[in-house]
Formats: structure tokens, C-alpha cells, sequence
């Protein structure tokens, strides 16, 4: 089942340390865009939904109790609102009523290109664009929430000119709620299904130990539109994402070689460190 809509628009907020995502779980923010599956149209000022637990759990791949337990997040945390009043007495194939009560508030305006945009009409309505048809490919992948709400970050970190985004992967664990090990695994993952290049650059230099250390550091290049995919694909990315993959993939089993000594081992990429998104290589005399 296709999404009804292009695109939706979640608050940027979700994503802040301490934020919805952080709080809950990047499951959570799957289970609220599947919502945009069962959208009812000509709702331009309100987002309903028509669906069911039992909708929801197919679409999802969920449990019918894990897709309950993230439904009923949602309403905790007063994300949806819904017409089930008597749970106890609710059933599995039931449709019900879904109201969205967080999304964010616009005007559509005319920039100076004449090309229309959303304008946010408060500082709480900060948002995300988000790309559904994007989303369905990676559900098509057998991607899961995890690596569509980095995704979302990696999207609400995005230099508007250069379309990199630089924050450190202690800072995207803060964000997401999850381990710097697993972020580390979600970036190598979409950087090996071209969703995703991760560009090696030098920072600078210091002394380590006595010996000269070159610092490196990653800048992310989400890719952002499906319709845009087989153009980043053939651009200057597809031979960073490569080279990315022949680094990784050289590197394993060769640990104590003394040519890298990376903060990370456990996770298979030594080049990212987990706090600064920096990483140390020293090189022979």
C-alpha cells in the first residue's frame, strides 16, 4: 500500500536532544508516517486518518501488541489524538479515527526563484520534509525506523547550500536515542545501498603519544528525493560511496596493522570516532 501524499511535514523538534524520537523510539516515528497511508483527502488545515490496529500491524511488519504499545505512544506523548474510547472493548479490525495534533503549521509563499515552499508560522513549526516516496523505497529495502529517522536528521542537519550535513555521531546518538555503535551501523548501511555517501575529509593535525596524527572527520550527504536517486547515484557521490565501501570493507580482520588506530572496532567502521565524528590516522615514518 502507497502513501496518499508526496510528502509530509514532521516538526524539527522531534529530532532535538531530548526530543520526541530520544524519548520514545525511532519505531514510533515509523509507525506515525505509516499513519500517511490511510490519510483521508481534501484535508488541507487537518490530517485524519481511517485505519486499523490490524491496517497498521500489516503495514508495519509489527506484532499487533508492539504496533498497540507505539499507537498508544503516539496519544501519550499527544502526537494523534483518536475516537477509540474503551480500549478494552476495541477490535483488532475496528476502523477508527485519527486525528494528527503535532504537525507543523504553514503558508505556502513564493520565494525569489518564484518557486513555492512552506513557511513555517512559528518557531515551533520548524520542520522536515520529508520525501514518502523515498520512505516506501526504503521499506521496499526492508529498512526500518532507525534508519529512516537518521534519514529525517541527517535531512534537518542539511546545509542548505552544500547538502552536508557535519554533526558528530555522539550528537546524532543523543538525538535518535540510540548507540553511537548503532549509528555507526545505520551510516555504513546506507552508504552500501547508495542512500547515503559519507565524505572523508581532513580536519587538521596533532600530536598523539609523540607521533603526528592527521585528524579526519565525515561530512554526510543524505540523499533527500527518490526522483533525484539515479542523479546522485552517477554523481561525483557514487565513487565516495565506493570508496567508502573498499575502505570498510579492506579494513576487516587487518586490526594492529599500526597504520589506523581508530576509537571504534566493534562496529566495523574504525574511521568514524563515536564523539566528535573525527578520527586518527597515523601514518609510518
Amino acid at each position: 500500500m502507497n502513501f496518499v501524499d508526496d510528502h509530509v511535514l514532521l516538526k524539527s523538534n522531534w529530532f532535538d536532544k531530548g526530543g520526541l524520537i530520544s524519548k520514545t523510539n525511532c519505531n514510533v516515528l515509523l509507525l506515525y508516517l505509516i499513519l500517511y497511508k490511510f490519510r483521508i483527502h481534501n484535508q488541507e488545515h487537518e490530517h485524519m486518518f481511517l485505519t486499523s490496529m490490524k491496517m497498521l500491524k500489516k503495514e508495519t511488519g509489527f506484532t499487533l501488541e508492539k504496533t498497540y504499545e507505539l499507537f498508544k505512544l503516539l496519544i501519550r506523548h499527544k502526537i494523534i489524538s483518536c475516537d477509540v474510547t474503551r480500549w478494552d472493548r476495541y477490535t483488532d479490525n475496528e476502523i477508527m479515527t485519527v486525528k494528527s495534533l503535532e504537525f507543523p503549521k504553514t503558508e505556502r509563499i513564493q520565494n525569489k526563484d518564484e518557486e513555492w515552499q512552506d513557511k513555517p508560522l512559528s518557531e515551533d513549526d520548524q520542520y522536515v520534509s520529508v520525501d514518502l516516496k523515498l520512505m516506501q523505497y526504503y521499506l521496499d529495502l526492508g529498512l526500518s525506523g532507525e534508519e529512516i529517522a537518521l534519514y529525517c536528521l541527517l535531512k534537518k542537519g542539511r546545509n542548505k547550500t552544500e547538502g552536508k550535513t557535519l554533526w558528530s555521531i555522539d550528537t546524532m546518538s543523543q538525538m535518535l536515542g540510540l548507540s553511537k555503535d548503532k549509528v555507526h551501523k545505520i551510516i555504513m548501511k546506507l552508504n552500501r545501498l547508495y542512500l547515503l555517501a559519507s565524505v572523508l575529509k581532513v580536519s587538521g593535525s596533532k600530536v598523539v603519544q609523540g607521533k603526528s596524527v592527521r585528524v579526519y572527520k565525515y561530512e554526510h550527504y543524505i540523499f533527500p528525493r527518490f526522483n533525484d536517486l539515479e542523479e546522485y547515484r552517477s554523481s561525483w557521490l557514487k565513487d565516495v560511496i565506493e570508496g567508502n565501501i573498499k575502505r570498510w570493507d579492506g579494513s576487516k580482520g587487518k586490526k594492529g596493522n599500526g597504520r589506523t588506530r581508530g576509537k571504534r572496532k566493534s562496529s566495523g567502521i574504525d574511521e568514524i570516532d563515536e564523539s566528535v565524528n573525527e578520527l586518527e590516522l597515523v601514518f609510518d615514518d
